[in-house]
């Protein structure tokens, strides 16, 4: 019997979860975090967690534009 890895789109869910559980335990209302403009994936995962894009990070990261994004929890 193969036991099937679980999605990363799972394994970053829980990952997110266990953060907000943290975070709003400790009293926070808000998140802000980095991601590289080319990673597609990644933003969609924080967006679809309502997180925006609120500034462009010229030469951030050494392949190049990086985005702050930011959201309540």
């Amino acid at each position: 019997c193969h036991r099937l890895k679980p999605p990363i789109i799972w394994m970053g869910g829980k990952a997110w979860d266990h953060l907000v559980e943290v975070a709003l335990s400790a009293g926070k209302t808000t998140i802000q975090l980095e991601v590289k403009a080319e990673n597609a994936r990644a933003q969609k995962f924080y967006t679809m967690r309502n997180l925006k894009v609120v500034q462009h990070l010229s030469n951030y990261y050494a392949s190049g534009l990086g985005y702050l994004m930011k959201g309540p929890i």
